[in-house]
């Protein structure tokens, strides 16, 4: 049964996961109105785009989210305004480097995008989670108004993003005040450990997008992000979990991790295993263009559970500053993700890029075993059999068994116990 330590750990994910499924779900929305007005091509287009942008975010990101989440409980409101001077300055040099290359978006895209990261972590970090949720929420509702009013895709993602940042960076300033920044070295230090792991992290919706696009065409790299992005819902609340845990990790130790790891891993999988048989009800609302797309995230969907179990090592090497694991967890989570990328969606048009998502995260997954322990990984094939299984047999015979089965078996492992499901539920019923 879930520790009472890692009740409170699952009390701060619930606003964090909230605002994850409210910012990915719109997103979906968003590319799906898109989708339906412009094509596969309209969505690859605007796509690659913002896949440039999250590119120059990711290459100049240093790990300023976790800067915050880190410190601002120590140091205040000096380290925040630190960091989000640190991102925003950074932010110019993306948005610069970006103007020659011809993109009329993507560099206020980047700028916008580096400076949201401290101020989301320091609200996260200060436990104003009802305000980080509405910073997150302001900006994902807005873009999909903005998108019914039939803007263009790349104005409404730009307009929205302001209003979210500006709104964001008054919250925190109202709820931290204003302190002259300082301990510019921890915000090096700290940040620059988690650099490469934030490349990977970001990579499938970015630099993957614009790969995809190079090599295989427009359909092709709309498919791969719509894929990436329903990867990124399913993984939403290991992400959240991982975040709101790493204040008590470093305070409970390694056990809050290993016990993260299990509980986030056996949820992802469950949610893998509805997500799958729902699928072939959805993309065909996007039009011809994307009938691939139930098989592609049916392939990619264990992908949620590697990032499960990813985060939650992060979580704990940020929390007792193994910066070397670190980066060995975002090179492997990089490279053969980067490599996959430009092969398989050019190779097996559809399946390629669900294949690319799942395999390339694959050997990230397998170094977090070394932090979370090696039986957290028993809902990674589980998630990979029930998704298939779910979309050769459909949602109205495959969902109850499938479930059914999937919880069984999850805890006849001890990976998710009904105690796990009761603190869950008592968590969420007294955050809200």
């Amino acid at each position: 049964m879930a520790s009472e330590g890692f009740g409170r750990v699952l009390s701060g994910a619930v606003w964090l996961t909230a605002y994850s499924l409210l910012n990915a779900l719109a997103g979906l929305a968003f590319w799906a109105l898109v989708a339906a007005r412009f094509g596969p091509a309209g969505v690859g287009g605007a796509a690659a785009e913002v896949g440039l942008a999250g590119v120059a975010a990711a290459l100049l990101n240093f790990g300023f989210l976790q800067h915050a989440l880190r410190e601002v409980p120590l140091r205040g409101a000096s380290t925040f305004w630190a960091g989000f001077l640190a991102s925003f300055l950074l932010g110019c040099v993306g948005a610069l480097a970006l103007v020659p290359l011809g993109g009329r978006w993507a560099p206020l895209l980047v700028l916008l995008s580096l400076s949201s990261g401290p101020v989301l972590g320091a609200l996260v970090a200060a436990g104003a989670y009802r305000s980080a949720f509405a910073f997150q929420a302001l900006g994902s509702l807005a873009k999909l108004l903005f998108a019914l009013a039939g803007f263009p895709p790349l104005p409404a993602v730009f307009l929205s993003s302001l209003a979210s940042l500006a709104f964001g960076l008054a919250l925190a300033a109202v709820r931290l005040g204003f302190a002259r920044p300082s301990g510019w070295r921890g915000v090096f230090v700290v940040a620059a450990g988690n650099y490469l792991l934030n490349f990977s992290a970001s990579f499938a919706a970015s630099l993957g997008v614009v790969l995809v696009e190079r090599v295989a065409g427009s359909s092709e790299a709309g498919l791969f992000y719509l894929v990436a992005m329903a990867v990124l819902v399913l993984s939403s609340f290991s992400s959240s979990l991982a975040s709101s845990s790493i204040p008590l990790t470093v305070s409970g130790g390694g056990g809050l991790a290993v016990e993260g790891a299990r509980v986030a891993a056996g949820l992802t999988s469950l949610a893998v295993a509805l997500a799958a048989p729902l699928s072939p009800l959805h993309f065909p609302l996007l039009g011809r263009g994307f009938s691939p797309g139930p098989l592609a995230l049916a392939l990619a969907a264990p992908a949620a559970v590697e990032v499960a179990l990813v985060s939650a090592a992060s979580a704990r090497c940020n929390a007792e500053g193994r910066w070397r694991e670190l980066a060995a967890l975002g090179l492997a989570g990089s490279l053969p993700l980067a490599a996959l990328c430009a092969l398989l969606p050019r190779l097996l048009p559809g399946a390629g890029s669900g294949l690319a998502l799942s395999l390339g995260l694959l050997p990230a997954c397998l170094l977090a075993l070394r932090l979370v322990g090696r039986r957290a990984l028993a809902p990674l094939p589980l998630s990979a059999a029930f998704s298939l299984l779910g979309l050769l047999l459909g949602p109205l015979s495959s969902l109850p068994l499938a479930l059914l089965d999937l919880l069984l078996l999850l805890h006849l492992l001890n990976i998710l116990k009904l105690g796990d499901v009761l603190v869950l539920a008592k968590a969420v019923l007294k955050s809200l």
